[in-house]
């Protein structure tokens, strides 16, 4: 089954498994946009689409190329929560980022936190501060060495690293690494080039969100040939961000949908389709 209609039936069972457990009162449209097709999920017909975009590369377990990620099965259920109609377009994370701060895209997700990033978008405040309460998620970054490798990171500093790090264009991580003194390479816009990359021997050692690192170990490519070096880079919440522009006109709408967000996340539901939210945009 190629890869359009793989979504398809992905599509197609998500509304059945909507309509056969969410009251009807209740739903409405969730679209799915991969890299080259646009899939509809619909439940009931809105006249105004809220549009998010996310990045296309997959971010276990958060951002799944199927459209079956925690992230895309969290704001469905707050979709049909809200009663608003979301529709999630993949694309690269910069040129996602872009798009919000242009005013072309109403928001994205999963966004963490950076003064540049808060110069043109919203995060969820409470008294003056980042609401961590109405986050997506919490996830962060680790890093990966080849075996063999004596590069070393003791939760403040870097050892035996004689070239730059590598991670995925547009990511948090990389003006973190930056202001530590590090050299990076974020010439990889998806993981999976990363990884080859780092595979291929291009680069010493990489940056990689912590689920999605320990996912990259069970690659056969990858899994006699990589570690992981502890402790992790970082961790810190993630969240979906809006344009100010969007934010602005839509305020109450915003508010909900962060409001949503968080009693999604904690409801039973939600966590009965993980093991536990991950520690680990």
């Amino acid at each position: 089954m190629g890869r359009r209609h793989a979504i398809k039936a992905i599509a197609y069972l998500s509304v059945d498994l909507f309509t056969r457990y969410l009251p009807m009162k209740f739903a409405r449209a969730v679209f799915w946009r991969g890299a080259t097709t646009l899939t509809l999920c619909i439940l009931s017909f809105s006249a105004h689409a809220i549009t998010l975009c996310h990045d296309d590369g997959e971010q276990y377990p958060w951002i799944i190329k199927n459209g079956n990620g925690l992230n895309i099965r969290l704001l469905e259920m707050v979709a049909a929560g809200t009663g608003e109609t979301l529709e999630l377009t993949g694309m690269p994370w910069k040129r996602c980022l872009e798009g919000v701060e242009k005013g072309d895209i109403a928001g994205a997700f999963a966004a963490s936190y950076t003064d540049e990033r808060a110069k043109y978008a919203v995060y969820p405040m409470a008294e003056g501060k980042l609401d961590r309460t109405r986050r997506l998620h919490t996830d962060g970054y680790t890093l990966l060495r080849l075996k063999g490798s004596s590069v070393g990171w003791d939760g403040n500093t870097f050892s035996n690293l004689t070239g730059p790090i590598g991670t995925q264009a547009a990511y948090s991580i990389a003006s973190d690494l930056v202001r530590w003194g590090v050299s990076v390479d974020s010439n990889s816009d998806t993981p999976e080039t990363l990884l080859r990359r780092f595979g291929a021997g291009q680069l010493q050692a990489i940056a990689l969100l912590t689920g999605e690192a320990q996912f990259a170990m069970r690659k056969p490519y990858l899994a006699d040939r990589v570690e992981i070096v502890s402790p992790p880079l970082t961790e810190k919440p993630y969240f979906l961000i809006f344009g100010r522009g969007y934010y602005d006109k839509n305020r109450k709408t915003v508010d909900d949908l962060w409001s949503m967000i968080e009693k999604i996340r904690e409801s039973a539901e939600y966590k009965a389709m993980q093991p536990g939210e991950q520690s680990s945009r």
